[in-house]
């Protein structure tokens, strides 16, 4: 008896260990993933600066228009460089709040669990309690958890 007890007890602890070994691992990856895309994003925009300043030096070097000329040729460039620049922040700024978005839904997804995951040992806890409660190892229940199985077996002995 005790030691299917305590081979339950090892099983139970090590499929907490594993969830929240899963949870960590989860966290880590969306934040890695997180930190990568900006990386990538910041390189991309980088490396897009270098083409366009390539290309503006060459654009330069090919006009060899009047000073009027390609004054006006350098406004319609660098406004034109500036919108592009401007939209590629805003990609980048939309891509950045979907990927929070989404880290932040599977964070509400993990809540949402590890609340289902409460009632249920609470419901399991109350159901079972005059049966198995004197066998639990109290170590792995939580205080409200200790409190409802002490409450279930006064009843129990007072009734």
């Amino acid at each position: 008896m005790e030691l299917d007890r305590a081979i339950n007890d090892r099983k139970e602890r090590n499929a907490r260990s594993g969830r929240s070994l899963e949870l960590l691992d989860s966290l880590n990856e969306q934040i890695s993933l997180t930190e990568l895309c900006k990386l990538n994003f910041l390189r991309r925009d980088r490396e897009f600066a270098e083409e366009t300043t390539r290309r503006l030096a060459q654009d330069e070097r090919t006009l060899r228009l009047t000073a009027e000329a390609k004054r006006r040729a350098l406004l319609r460039y660098r406004e034109d460089l500036e919108r592009m620049i401007a939209e590629r922040r805003r990609i980048r700024d939309e891509e950045i709040r979907r990927i929070e978005r989404e880290f932040e839904e599977e964070r509400r997804s993990e809540e949402l669990r590890a609340a289902s995951v409460e009632r249920e040992r609470r419901y399991l806890l109350l159901e079972h309690a005059s049966n198995v409660g004197e066998f639990l190892n109290e170590r792995h229940l939580t205080e409200r958890e200790r409190a409802l199985l002490d409450d279930s077996l006064l009843s129990r002995t007072t009734g």
